[in-house]
């Protein structure tokens, strides 16, 4: 027989072992942010009373973006801009260096450069499609000041489109993508401009994945199968994207992702939304996406999502939860830049 205190070791040992792979386990979330690459798929920064930091053309330059990476965590943001002249301004004053530690990425070597930089990268876009007059040439203007998203339709909301302009529809109306639309998505994909369709209803979005020939986003929105909202993509558009080998973003609004049964609208909710997503369709092709001020929406607006979810360093909690829930570091690093930095890549790299 072993000695008593051979035994009490045995016995002891499973517990010792078990101690060691859950303090293996434990997830370092500053580390983490600190050693890998993250995108924030949709960003609304612009200066407001909520808080909100990103220089909005109101206001002048000089401006450093070095606070901005620290306080998000993120090395990279896809900017959203509404209105034509608000982009054009922007996209000069960081090709021009009016801002600090930013940089305008144009192509893939710039998404490399700002790792090694420590510069804060902005990746153009935007939601309402631009007054065309009919003209694919124009996306060549466009595409040569910085843009590289192209939204297809934002629905309702944009009510000054001309009837030759329209490209698609958005989720609030009906129809798909027009035979302007066929010709600006082949122009978009000659370019090297990435084809968004977040607002877009399901026969626009189907069309978009149907013609195009590089891969379609869908940089913000949410699963209809859990909550059911005309912004959010059902499983059949959402396979339907994947299929191009785009990415489908989950965005931080309160209604997109709120549950219907509790109407609870945070962390756990929005981590519900990208959970379903990986089942569907892999991890390789999900991402995540703030489309809110740095400190989130004022809290009477519909958009406004719990503390927790509001905080500017809300991605570090979203990325516990999801640690927590099984998401090995490998899979946060692709769900947190490395899906947009390889997606990137294919596009922008000639």
């Amino acid at each position: 027989m072993l000695p008593m205190t051979l035994r009490r070791f045995a016995l002891l040992l499973p517990l010792l072992l078990a101690g060691e792979i859950r303090a293996q386990k434990r997830f370092d979330v500053e580390r983490f942010f600190a050693d890998n690459f993250i995108v924030d798929g949709l960003g609304t920064y612009y200066d407001g009373p909520a808080g909100d930091a990103f220089p909005y053309p109101s206001r002048e330059g000089p401006w450093d973006f070095k606070p901005l990476k620290q306080e998000t965590g993120c090395n990279m943001i896809i900017m959203s801009y509404r209105t034509q002249p608000s982009f054009e301004l922007q996209a000069d004053r960081l090709a021009k260096g009016v801002y600090r530690n930013a940089r305008l990425i144009r192509t893939f070597g710039d998404v490399r450069d700002i790792r090694t930089s420590g510069e804060f990268g902005v990746l153009m876009y935007v939601q309402m499609p631009y007054p065309l007059g009919g003209d694919v040439k124009k996306l060549g203007d466009l595409y040569e000041r910085g843009l590289r998203v192209f939204q297809l339709a934002y629905g309702a909301q944009q009510t000054d489109q001309a009837p030759e302009d329209v490209i698609g529809y958005g989720n609030d109306q009906e129809g798909g993508v027009t035979p302007f639309g066929e010709r600006v998505i082949a122009e978009l994909n000659r370019l090297g401009m990435l084809v968004d369709i977040s607002h877009c209803n399901e026969q626009t979005t189907l069309d978009a994945c149907r013609l195009s020939k590089a891969p379609v986003v869908c940089t913000h929105a949410g699963a209809r199968s859990l909550t059911d909202r005309d912004r959010n993509k059902s499983d059949r558009a959402i396979k339907a994207i994947a299929a191009t080998g785009g990415i489908v973003g989950v965005t931080a609004v309160g209604w997109i992702i709120e549950n219907p049964k509790t109407k609870e609208r945070g962390i756990d909710e929005f981590c519900d939304h990208l959970d379903h997503m990986r089942k569907l369709i892999g991890v390789d092709q999900i991402a995540v996406a703030t489309d809110s001020p740095l400190r989130g929406w004022d809290r009477l607006s519909p958009h406004r999502t719990s503390p927790e979810l509001s905080d500017i360093g809300h991605w570090k909690t979203v990325a516990t939860e999801l640690h927590r829930r099984g998401y090995t570091e490998d899979e946060l690093k692709k769900v947190f830049g490395l899906n947009w930095a390889t997606l990137l890549r294919k596009v922008l790299e000639p």
